[in-house]
This record gives C-alpha cells, structure tokens and sequence, in this order.
C-alpha cells in the first residue's frame, strides 16, 4: 500500500528523463521531512543549458504539481571557496506553474561577498542566445538582501501584459564597491504572446472586417437593386383584357384606375372595351374583340356589383360580345390565353357569370399579389433565369406594393365610395336586378355541344367585308357594307358568326361567337 508518490521530469534541450519515486506507508516519516535526489548537474555537458523541471506529488489526501525552469550555471563559478565576486554566479530560477503570473526565485551569494540587495531587469531581444548584449534591459525590481537566515528571494513576475521574447537578468550591488553591480545570473528566454493586445487587435480587425462587410452588403445591395431594377425595367410586358359590365359609373371609373395602375406600375398592358375602341381606326367592337381575344395573355373577369347607375352608352350590352368571345375561347381545344375572374371588394360571387364561375378567383385587393404573380408567372423569357425571374418578381411586387401606397390612392378611394354607395344602395333597395343583370346569368356555356365548328352563315373576313354564303348569287354589292353595334338587336341566338384571326399570333383555330338577332 502506498502513502505517496514522486513523479520527476528532466528537460534538457529536447531529451527528457522521468523519474518515479515510491514511499511504501510502513516508512514512517516525520511531518517535516526532506528529500535529497543526487544528479550528476555540475559535468560540463549540461553547464549553461536550459533545463526544465516538471514534478507531481500524490498522497492519500492531496496532489500537487509544480514547473520550474532555470540554466545551468557552471560549477566553478558555484565554488563557496571563490573568493571574487566577479567571477561567481548563482542560481535563479522560475516558477511557471500558474503562468502568466510567475515566481523568481533568487539563490543569494555567501555572506562574505557582503551584497546588500539584488537587482533584476528585464531585457528583450529577437534572436536570443546566452552571449546576448545586456543593453535593451528595463529594470524590474530591487530587493534587499535581507537576513542571512533566508537563503532565497522571492520575485512575483506578471507577464500578461508583455509580448515576444524576453528574459530575466539578476545584479548584485555591493556597497563597499561604491554601490557597484555585478551580473550572477540569468534566466531562460520567455515568449509570451498578449493576450490583451492579441484581443485588441482582434476586435480591431472584427470591427474593420464588420465595417467592410457592411459597406460590401451596402454596395452590393444597391448593386443588386440596380440589377433587379433593370430586370423589372426589361421585364416582357404581359397583356390583359378586362371584361367587365359598366353598370354603374363609379364602378366603370374603379376598373378604369385598376387598368391605369396595371399599366403604370406593373409591367402589363391592359386592354379596356369602353377605353381603346374609340381610339381605333374602324371603332368596331366585334373586330376589336376578334383582335384583342388573339394577342392578349390573360383575359380577367371583374365581377358585377349588386347595384347600378344605368347610363346611356355609345355601344349597347358591349360585355356581352366579350363574354361570348370568351365562351369560345373556353371550348377552344388548346387556348393560350388563360382566364381568371377579379372579385373587387365591393362584389361576391353572384356578380361572376355563370360561364365563370369555376375559374380561378382573385380578390381584390387581397389577392393583388397572387394576380400580379400569376399574370408574370410565365419564365419562358429567355432573357432570365429561372432564380432570377423569381427575384424580379419579388422586387416588382414590392415596388408595387410602395406605389400602392402612394399612387394609388384614386382606386382605393374609388372602391371605398362604391362601397359606401353599395351600402347605400341596401338600405334603399336599389339592387341591381334589371334586363342587363339577366342577360349576364343567362350567358351560360352550352350543356352538350361539339366542339366541331360548322360551316358559317355570316363571315367576317380581314378587309372588314361581311359575306353571307345563302346569298353568294346576288353579288350585287350587298355583300360589303358598313355597320355599328348599335344597329344589332342582342336578344336572342339565332345566327352564328366565324370570325377569322387578324394576326400571326392568334390561334389556328377560328371562334365561333354567338350574337342575339343580328339585324343587318
């Protein structure tokens, strides 16, 4: 059974020694007790090396462990018979056990040198040896000698503060020799890294690299804002037909503000019966429509409100001859043009026809960004990326959502007074409930029909001319004429027209379009 233990570890240079020391518990040891471990210190292979010491004591109650360093001085010079001061040295040592914060330990002379205090310094150099110059030295402490019963002193040492490589060098002063010093010793080189400054200069670098980051993000992002602005800018203009019933002038005036805002501010052209057919050269609605049904992307049904303003109009029952271009556009095989309905704040469902009811729904202005994300869905441009597509999209709903903030006061104020005129119109009674409300249930998709067109009896051919085939023997002029739509009686369904496409990019397949009585 073992009471303790005595773990001894020679470093010198890069070859290390380790010794253990046993002490069985039936050696019976005095509290106070000393150890005496004879090396062979003072042979001329190991006078003037750097030695470390490392040593571990373990008992039944305790553990200890310690580190020391220190170089060998040659044993001449330790001779107690070497009667110059000149020519003798000492041992010093250090404790680097609780490193940063370390212990000199001094060795004094004998007494008959007559040294009354010890001086240390600290010297730093580069390129260490032990034949360094001792003049970039700065003086540490001065220590008295003390009585002659102490025959060691005691130097705390804090390296936290210092940086690179440096060592300790102790002087004795003697007063009979005019307070001279003398040089007896020195300890190994140090090289210690601050801490503190290391800290310092890695929260400099931390902060120059957040500043540097921030600037990169700053300039990166208005770099990139830049880039989405032009890809927003560059951005393939969709173009939408809205439909819808004028059957109350603030309602006409709220879709003329949603068209203005699309146009302005959304990247999509918009086309409005009541707002470009005059502006067109033959102001035709049925050749308008045959035109616009051809090239558009999407064709958007506003729903009805539940009230009207019935107010006499250039062209009579016009939604009616888009919602039937429309009908045929739904029985087309392949369409290209994709169809959804716009509820507008001021509606419900009954103010969709029943030709639309089962399309996709937006409500506004709820739903404004699923209406503009679907209108700009198509990434089949080329000129951007599938990603960068989604990021122009991103950005062109937020600059939608800025504007509509602050331009688009005219359609929220718009909608909040149809709305008010709605609530109105409740109380009151004044619901929309006349021939133009029924004529728009009634246009209803057919229950069973092919979707075969048969040969037609009215022709609208590109020049504008209208030809009918039950009279092609009478050829005698009549087959070319001018018309208006309010010439056209709208009440019934009797004829069927073909109406051939005006451009390149309509479909193949011709529409069949349904007209109530066309009296001509």
């Amino acid at each position: 059974m073992l009471e303790a233990a005595l773990n001894l570890k020679f470093t010198i240079d890069n070859e290390s020694v380790c010794i253990d020391l046993y002490i069985k518990n039936s050696k019976h040891l005095s509290p106070e007790w000393s150890m005496f471990y004879d090396c062979s210190w003072y042979n001329q292979s190991i006078e003037g090396r750097y030695v470390l010491l490392e040593y571990m004591a373990k008992g039944k109650e305790y553990k200890e462990a310690r580190k020391f360093s220190f170089i060998t001085p040659a044993a001449k010079k330790l001779d107690p018979c070497n009667k110059s001061i000149e020519s003798h040295e000492t041992l010093t040592y250090l404790d680097l056990t609780s490193r940063p914060h370390l212990t000199l330990h001094i060795q004094k002379l004998p007494t008959h040198f007559k040294v009354h205090e010890y001086e240390v310094k600290q010297c730093s150099c580069t390129e260490c040896n032990f034949k360094q110059n001792f003049e970039d030295c700065v003086h540490i402490e001065t220590i008295e000698a003390g009585s002659e019963e102490d025959d060691e002193l005691l130097v705390p040492i804090n390296i936290a503060e210092e940086s690179g490589n440096f060592f300790y060098i102790v002087y004795a002063n003697v007063k009979i020799h005019e307070n001279r010093s003398y040089y007896i010793s020195r300890t190994e080189t140090l090289t210690n890294v601050n801490l503190k400054g290391m800290l310092t200069w890695l929260s400099v670098g931390l902060v120059m690299l957040l500043c540097f980051l921030i600037i990169g993000s700053l300039l990166g992002t208005k770099y990139g804002a830049k880039l989405l602005a032009e890809g927003v800018h560059n951005l393939r203009r969709r173009r939408v037909l809205l439909l819808h019933d004028p059957v109350h002038r603030i309602h006409v005036y709220v879709v003329t503000c949603l068209a203005q805002f699309l146009e302005q501010h959304c990247n999509i052209d918009v086309s409005l019966d009541i707002r470009d057919i005059p502006h067109t050269e033959n102001k035709d609605p049925i050749l308008w429509y045959n035109s616009e049904i051809c090239s558009v992307n999407f064709v958007a049904i506003i729903s009805t409100p539940p009230c009207s303003d019935v107010q006499e109009a250039i062209y009579k029952d016009l939604h009616i001859v888009g919602l039937n271009f429309m009908k045929e556009l739904l029985r087309s095989k392949t369409p290209k043009t994709e169809i959804f309905t716009i509820i507008l704040p001021y509606c419900n469902e009954t103010g969709i026809p029943a030709l639309a009811r089962h399309l996709k729904r937006i409500r506004l202005m709820k739903d404004f960004d699923s209406m503009i994300s679907l209108i700009h869905s198509d990434i089949s441009d080329t000129h951007f990326s599938c990603g960068q597509h989604f990021c122009i999209r991103k950005a062109l709903l937020r600059k939608i959502h800025h504007n509509l903030k602050i331009q688009g006061n005219d359609l929220k104020s718009s909608i909040a007074e149809m709305e008010n005129i709605i609530k109105q119109s409740g109380k009151n009674g004044h619901v929309l409930n006349g021939p133009v409300y029924k004529e728009l249930k009634s246009v209803t998709e057919p229950e069973e029909r092919p979707l075969t067109l048969e040969k037609p009896a009215i022709e609208i051919r590109k020049n504008g001319e209208l030809h009918d085939e039950n009279n092609i023997a009478n050829t005698n002029g009549m087959n070319k004429m001018e018309f208006n739509l309010s010439d056209i009686d709208l009440n019934g369904l009797e004829y069927s027209a073909e109406v051939a496409p005006r451009n390149s990019n309509c479909y193949s397949q011709a529409y069949e379009f349904f007209c109530d009585n066309l009296n001509l």
